[in-house]
């Protein structure tokens, strides 16, 4: 998530002037009381070296989540280790852009559970699950994005291990609407925008004799920032985009694009048709405000509609020696 952009985070923050101890109860009375902020002190995880805290880089932290009075899901977070200060943030459930210039986009994973594929019988002992070796076929994601290149991929990994290759041992092959470089492609896919959508991915390397498998979904980072290198009056439907933009003909189709500042900034389009050799792309519908070569765009980021409905594995297991 951004630091500062308000628009790519799932939360809405609260500033409380509050420091950070190991226990702390939040005020209730004056400035920094809040209707939704609880009564009972909200403990925060403590450092060290378990690796399964959710741990920033700049070792900022953040506390379980409670619920408060109002019935709202907060948790706190260190934003300031100088000052020892920290945010209450607020659970939003409406869906929001992942932008790729707050570099919220590059921080956005979501990962399963390690799935051991565990199956038992109604009445019956389990007879499958961890012990048992398997080979996995094919994963089928059913999933929908507005008519939109999500912006999205997924990675895997075996065995209980928290890495999840790039490269042949993590990857899926490219098939109908999903590629490694573009991820899931609700685009081509010719739906609605309310439709689902079921591919069926095949692991780019043989899964075998393995004893459990669990996903990552990530920023695909197919899209560009960059500035416009041309004047679109308002009416125009395209736009030139930077030099360094890709050469390939329809490369950036069904891709989201956000004039994000300088002239026009605030529209949102789609990328509807590419020429790679002039780099004119041609928007959704018209621009209602000029641009000019003074605006930033964000293009491919993380489109808000993308939705997961499904995900189911294909196996088989293998036999006991």
């Amino acid at each position: 998530m951004a630091s500062n952009d308000e628009s790519s985070k799932p939360f809405s923050l609260i500033r409380l002037n509050v420091p950070i101890t190991d226990a702390f109860t939040i005020p209730q009375t004056g400035s920094d009381a809040a209707s939704n902020i609880p009564g009972e002190p909200l403990v925060l995880m403590s450092g060290g070296a378990d690796d399964n805290l959710p741990v920033e880089p700049t070792n900022i932290f953040r506390s379980n989540m409670i619920v408060s009075k109002n019935g709202g899901l907060i948790m706190l977070s260190q934003t300031d280790q100088a000052l020892s200060l920290g945010n209450i943030s607020v659970w939003d459930d409406s869906p929001k852009d992942v932008w790729n210039h707050t570099k919220a986009a590059e921080k956005f994973k979501l990962r399963t559970k390690d799935f051991d594929l565990t199956r038992t019988v109604t009445g019956s002992s389990t007879y499958s699950g961890p012990s048992r070796r398997k080979k996995i076929y094919k994963i089928y994601v059913t999933f929908k994005c507005q008519s939109y290149m999500s912006g999205i991929k997924v990675n895997y990994a075996i065995n209980g291990s928290n890495n999840f290759p790039t490269d042949s041992s993590g990857t899926f092959q490219d098939t109908t609407y999903y590629s490694n470089a573009k991820g899931f492609d609700a685009y081509n896919a010719g739906t609605s925008s309310s439709q689902w959508i079921t591919v069926g991915l095949k692991p780019s390397a043989s899964i075998n004799n393995v004893y459990s498998i669990a996903l990552q979904f990530s920023y695909a980072n197919a899209g560009k920032l960059g500035k416009l290198n041309a004047v679109s009056a308002a009416g125009a439907s395209t736009v030139t985009l930077a030099s360094s933009a890709s050469s390939t003909d329809d490369y950036y189709n069904g891709m989201p694009i956000f004039f994000y500042s300088g002239s026009g900034q605030g529209q949102i389009r789609k990328i509807n048709n590419y020429t790679g050799s002039s780099r004119v792309a041609t928007l959704s519908s018209i621009l209602t405000i000029g641009v000019n070569t003074s605006t930033t765009y964000d293009l491919g980021y993380i489109h808000s509609s993308f939705q997961i409905n499904d995900i189911s594995i294909v196996y088989r297991e293998k036999s006991i020696k």
